[in-house]
């Protein structure tokens, strides 16, 4: 990917090394005029030649500054090398690069602001190899060029503005399994639907009748109670996913912030659900709602992971009601995937209002307390402090299950299959009950 920039207007000024000779030659010649000594002159003599033999300073041309790398997308982790190339025209000494990096871009093997003596008229090229830190959109800015002439007393400063762009993908998580939604499509899939048909999930035993297949026979109870039966199996559906991700705000420091997990577990649920065939969509929610149509196939998840790069947190006083997005953007028989930290009330309050709709919702509450080490140290000096902390986060976990919503806690360190499956024990037991 290449980038020309805009150039700024060029500054010239003296250098530091101007200062110093004019200070020490002014010093030698007043010591000889004051102590008589001729010495004083001989010193200053060469200081002052000096700056009379750059006291006009080589004109500079600065040509222009090409910004190429060689991956336009890539994952968080995975190395990118950044080229800059620039032209220079006249006499010219040292050159001095200085990039603007991105905060969550990681130089690997070059400094960050190099010093480079190139030929008369050749052109300048740097190489940088870094990597990512976390999915995000980087923005390389711009760049600024310091130039000496060949004397050592005046440079050249400028910089050209413009945008170089990178598209971090989020790494996903493994995931094993979904949680089981209550409703799915008419189209054929990988989930048991309540509806008998064509599938492998044993649903029930029925006296064997004209038009059965011979495999539905089960043999064992059929020689037990001395009449053929057949298995009955659930039909196998397609379900429709919503993943939603709060973005009111991030707890902790990227790239191990809560924002950074959420999004790779929200690339991990879309992966394992495109590959059982589930229509997956995607809605992010931080005070404004910003959606992507669901879809499937391996051309949407990359649409997904594009998304999810995007996201960040929106800081607002106002929340819109997700209840009232249309149909196509959140269907009433989807499942909707809801990971949040549990940092802002008008997520829970969202949440509540789809599960009063009817919305089925399974909710992942990432636990925040080790991503903030600052926090913890001065909640530790109040241990009612972070007594009573627990205690909110699960008093606003039972009003969200009390509204209907499944919800579980998570912690980052740990696998979202160890969540699932307590998510679905909890729904075991809720049935048989």
């Amino acid at each position: 990917m290449n980038s020309d920039l805009a150039r700024t207007t060029p500054l010239e000024r003296a250098t530091p090394l101007v200062r110093a000779l004019v200070a020490t030659g002014g010093l030698a010649l007043l010591l000889g005029i004051l102590l008589g000594r001729p010495e004083f002159f001989a010193l200053a003599l060469p200081l002052l030649i000096a700056l009379l033999l750059g006291a006009v300073p080589e004109k500079i041309e600065p040509g222009s500054i090409r910004l190429r790398s060689d991956k336009e997308t890539l994952s968080e982790g995975e190395e990118v090398t950044i080229d800059i190339e620039a032209g220079l025209a006249g006499a010219h000494g040292c050159v001095q690069i200085i990039p603007v990096l991105p905060p969550l871009f990681h130089p690997l093997d070059a400094p960050r602001s190099p010093m480079l003596v190139p030929a008369r008229e050749q052109l300048l090229a740097w190489r940088c190899r870094g990597r990512p830190d976390a999915a995000t959109v980087l923005h390389f800015d711009a760049v600024f060029l310091r130039a000496f002439d060949p004397s050592g007393l005046w440079l050249s400063e400028w910089g050209e503005n413009g945008r170089l762009t990178l598209t971090v993908l989020p790494r996903a998580l493994a995931v094993g399994r979904l949680p089981r939604p209550r409703m799915t499509r008419a189209l054929f899939g990988m989930h048991a639907s309540t509806a008998a048909g064509e599938g492998v999930a044993f649903a029930d035993l029925r006296p064997f009748a004209a038009g059965d297949r011979l495999r539905q026979i089960n043999w064992p109870v059929s020689l037990r109670r001395q009449s053929l039966h057949a298995n009955r199996y659930h039909a196998e559906r397609q379900a429709e996913i919503v993943l939603l991700i709060d973005t009111f705000m991030t707890i902790g420091q990227r790239p191990d912030a809560s924002l950074d997990h959420i999004l790779r577990a929200a690339a991990g649920f879309a992966a394992t659900a495109l590959r059982c065939g589930d229509r997956v969509g995607l809605l992010e929610f931080g005070g404004i709602a910003r959606s992507l149509a669901g879809g499937t196939g391996q051309g949407h998840y990359v649409r997904i992971l594009h998304a999810l790069a995007r996201a960040a947190p929106v800081y607002t006083e106002f929340a819109q009601d997700l209840a009232a997005l249309p149909e196509h953007v959140l269907s009433r028989r989807a499942l909707v995937l809801a990971l949040t930290p549990l940092a802002d009330e008008r997520f829970d309050r969202a949440v509540i209002r789809l599960a009063e709709r009817g919305q089925d919702i399974a909710l992942f509450a990432l636990a925040t307390a080790g991503l903030s080490p600052g926090l913890v140290r001065r909640r530790d000096q109040a241990p009612l402090v972070l007594r009573l902390w627990h205690l909110e986060r699960e008093e606003r976990l039972r009003a969200l299950r009390r509204a209907g919503v499944r919800a579980v806690n998570w912690s980052p360190g740990s696998p979202l299959d160890a969540a699932i499956g307590l998510l679905q024990a909890t729904d075991a037991k809720r049935r048989a009950a």
